[in-house]
């Protein structure tokens, strides 16, 4: 693979797009950008400012090019109707694109598997190109997508390499895909510079902003994330109403929005926890930066929900580490591959109330062990998790893969 290769990247989800895959893309394929030309072919617009180190190039959906009264017929199309407009439409938009390109110098990756991702890696095989793509779990396990399982099959199997974002997604792909095809592991990284430099100016101002009585809580629970069933926040405020009574001075803040909120609102009510959780909705990346240096704990016991939620890594343990938090998180999906267990953190039994309040207690009465899962946590993180680290890996792995 010469330095003239072209990596190039197509993908449904990207920035400016908020989530983990956008974030992983962007940053992954900015640093790879510092040692190969990349281009970035997606269907999600660019704002207007945003700056990159790689090329974009926007790849319409078929409803925009549709009149009004087309989208209209176009909503009643049954689903078999539907796919083969899909199909059709986004090969013709990829051969096209393709044309203009010299085949024998580009790699070509896929973001994320859908059923835009499936026609292009088809459109793909039909004029003899191998792809690599990206796996993050739930689009294995999806529901959605069991009437073209056999696409997705298809798709993983004639991959020239699979890209995981953990260890446990790689041996879920083995298991759902059932492919021969070696599949490695990158993971998520994140960018060092996003420590605090002034944490007392920070907290003086974030403190009126988000109202938070910290004098109250002098010991701290932090979760950043959306707030939906499979992440576990119910389970910790099952067992905060134990807690309580040991820990009087124990607080939860609660980063992030969504439909599971309400429920869990209701839940502090029945475990009289109102005086205690702290619901903050989303914030911005300053205030967040702030509530982990300023937290105690942070803990995100994520679930396979009814299987058919996933954890593909957990960022947010890489940020929590980064500012020298313990972090407790479940032994499920691929957060093993972003907490050592008694090293970084804890690894608990998952969905077991029991183990997550042990944890917690754990933590809370050793104060020297907080610190060192903190510091080891932070060691881990600057060597291994930085972007630069993470891509460079990717380049080695790929460039073995194409020999």
């Amino acid at each position: 693979m010469s330095q003239s290769t072209t990596f190039i990247l197509l993908t449904t989800d990207f920035k400016p797009l908020v989530g983990g895959i956008s974030e992983y893309l962007h940053q992954l394929f900015q640093e790879i950008a510092e040692y190969y030309p990349v281009e970035v072919w997606t269907t999600v617009e660019a704002l207007p400012d945003q700056r990159s180190a790689y090329l974009r190039q926007r790849l319409p959906y078929l409803r925009e090019l549709m009149s009004e009264q087309e989208r209209e017929r176009f909503q009643n199309l049954n689903s078999g109707q539907y796919i083969y407009l899909l199909k059709k439409y986004n090969a013709q938009q990829l051969q096209s694109i393709l044309k203009k390109e010299n085949l024998a110098k580009i790699e070509i990756f896929i973001g994320v598997w859908n059923l835009i991702a499936s026609c292009w890696c088809q459109t793909l095989r039909q004029v003899g190109l191998r792809y690599s793509i990206f796996a993050y779990g739930n689009e294995l396990i999806s529901p959605q997508y069991l009437s073209v399982d056999h696409w997705r099959r298809a798709d993983f199997q004639q991959a020239k390499a699979i890209y995981a974002c953990s260890q446990g997604t790689a041996q879920l792909v083995t298991q759902v895909m059932q492919t021969e095809i070696p599949i490695n592991v990158v993971n998520p990284g994140i960018n060092p510079d996003l420590v605090l430099q002034n944490f007392s100016t920070a907290i003086s101002s974030w403190q009126p902003q988000l109202n938070i009585k910290t004098h109250r809580n002098q010991l701290t629970l932090l979760t950043v994330a959306r707030l939906v069933p499979h992440k576990g926040i119910d389970l910790v405020l099952a067992s905060m109403e134990t807690l309580i009574a040991e820990f009087p001075n124990l607080g939860y803040w609660i980063v992030g929005n969504g439909p599971d909120q309400h429920r869990l609102q209701h839940l502090c009510q029945v475990y009289s926890l109102e005086d205690y959780v702290y619901f903050l909705g989303e914030v911005d990346e300053l205030a967040k930066q702030t509530l982990y240096k300023a937290c105690d704990i942070f803990i995100m016991p994520s679930h396979s929900h009814k299987h058919q939620e996933w954890e593909g890594f957990g960022i947010v343990f890489l940020e929590a580490a980064l500012a020298g938090k313990p972090c407790i998180g479940s032994n499920q999906g691929g957060i093993s591959d972003a907490i050592v267990d008694n090293v970084t953190g804890f690894l608990i039994e998952a969905e077991n109330v029991e183990a997550i309040s042990q944890a917690i207690r754990c933590l809370l009465l050793n104060p020297n062990l907080r610190a060192e899962f903190g510091r080891q946590g932070l060691a881990r993180v600057r060597e291994t998790f930085t972007w630069k680290t993470i891509a460079q890996k990717l380049i080695h792995l790929h460039q073995i893969e194409v020999s």
